[in-house]
């Protein structure tokens, strides 16, 4: 699951009551990736906090010379030029700061809130062999060996289990998988629409989920069907993925996904 970033951030900056702040910490204790995203954010944080602290400081230490030297001298013309030129420093320390932090954001963003790295990051979590337990064989083999990169080997395999098959969704549901594996999204969209006919509520619960996997590395921009599955999920509180589609209708909506994107 991608981290709640806005979460991390008021944890750090002390803005969550104290319930919600012991619920955090447990949560960190039980969750080392947690932890680590935890532990990047305040560097992060830091590193900015530090490079301004150091700036300004040393900017101020330069105007009280600038000052004491000004009065002893009792030089007016000094005087009267110093501040123009301590605002032209300041302002240009102001720009390589901001510089900084515009070139950080941009690579947090596209790190963590581009819609292919998002797709992958939550493709990544699916279990696969959720419909091979008690099954043949034959199936199981064919999702090992598409694990494994043999993709056209397994394709082969699912293609070949005919409808009336007790086998039959299954193999459809991991031909869907494959086809995402070699970016055909689309097609994979076609093979998870046979699902709408399965009884196992999981397995079409499933094939909704990787459904907006594939519309997120096609062009959510554009995709109306991406937001009414999601919309589906996240109004089922029961749905297998409903989690899942809270978490993520939420950083489709954050400001970091639209720097991304």
């Amino acid at each position: 699951m991608e981290p709640d970033i806005d979460k991390i951030e008021a944890y750090l900056s002390g803005a969550l009551t104290g319930a919600e702040r012991q619920a955090f910490e447990a949560g960190l204790a039980e969750n080392p990736a947690l932890a680590d995203e935890v532990d990047a954010v305040r560097l992060a944080q830091e590193a900015v906090e530090l490079s301004i602290s150091n700036n300004l400081r040393s900017q101020f230490q330069e105007w009280q010379g600038v000052e004491t030297t000004a009065k002893s001298s009792q030089e007016a013309k000094v005087v009267k030029m110093a501040p123009r030129h301590q605002l032209r420093r300041l302002l240009s320390i102001a720009a390589s700061v901001l510089l900084i932090l515009v070139a950080g954001s941009f690579w947090y963003a596209n790190n963590q809130f581009s819609a292919d790295k998002m797709a992958i990051s939550y493709y990544e979590n699916i279990s696969l062999d959720q419909y091979t337990r008690g099954a043949s064989s034959s199936l199981a083999e064919a999702v090992a060996a598409m694990e494994n990169g043999n993709l056209a080997e397994a394709d082969a395999y699912f293609q070949s289990v005919p409808e009336g098959d007790d086998q039959y969704y299954n193999a459809r549901y991991y031909l869907a998988h494959s086809l995402h594996r070699q970016g055909k999204y689309a097609e994979s969209i076609s093979e998870l629409n046979i699902l709408n006919q399965a009884t196992n509520r999981n397995l079409r619960e499933d094939g909704e989920w990787l459904k907006v996997l594939n519309f997120l590395e096609m062009d959510p921009s554009q995709s109306t069907a991406l937001q009414t599955l999601l919309s589906g999920m996240i109004e089922d509180d029961g749905h297998t993925h409903h989690n899942d589609a809270v978490q993520l209708n939420d950083q489709l909506n954050s400001f970091w996904y639209k720097l991304a994107n």
